[in-house]
């Protein structure tokens, strides 16, 4: 517990709510039939917690939080000591290659393809057997060589062979 606040998922909507209202700062909203620009969104939801008795911890918590992401994500970069920069971002590794051989030794590289072709698998355990398999296929003679499938929303699973490989999925802010 911290701060009276035991779950943090009213926190961490929130703070989401703090950043997309800062983001669309003159869009108005109406709330319960009071019209305000989407940038006091944040303090009215605070507002309206304190009415029904809630406790609003959390709607501040949310607010501190955002406003501590908001401002190192979009203004703090445009000042000139911060040189263009995003304490957010999360750190790339230079050399991936590099990175792995040191870590576990010879790497074996092989390119293939993922397609969006079907194919069956049988034997597979629950909930597994209701998921959607797609071909993989061998860069150069193009034959079939394992499959793969989306696992919920954190990667993908390929097999080949009898080996087991999975990869995270990777998105990229192009705004930046």
């Amino acid at each position: 517990m911290f701060g009276g606040v035991y779950f943090y998922s009213s926190c961490i909507i929130n703070v989401i709510t703090y950043i997309w209202s800062k983001n669309n700062s003159t869009t108005r909203l109406t709330i319960l039939f009071f019209t305000i620009r989407a940038s006091y969104l944040p303090w009215a939801l605070t507002l309206l917690s304190l009415i029904v008795d809630y406790n609003s911890n959390d709607n501040f918590f949310g607010i501190l939080v955002g406003h501590i992401y908001f401002f190192f994500t979009s203004i703090f970069p445009h000042m000139p000591i911060a040189k263009n920069t995003n304490i957010f971002k999360t750190p790339r590794v230079l050399n991936y290659q590099r990175f792995l051989e040191n870590e576990y030794g010879n790497l074996d590289m092989m390119i293939v393809n993922l397609t969006m072709e079907k194919v069956k698998i049988i034997n597979q355990e629950k909930p597994r057997d209701k998921w959607t398999y797609l071909a993989v296929r061998d860069y150069e003679r193009n034959e079939i060589i394992g499959h793969w499938t989306m696992v919920y929303d954190e990667g993908f699973e390929i097999r080949l062979n009898g080996s087991k490989y999975f990869g995270t999925n990777f998105l990229k802010d192009t705004k930046n």
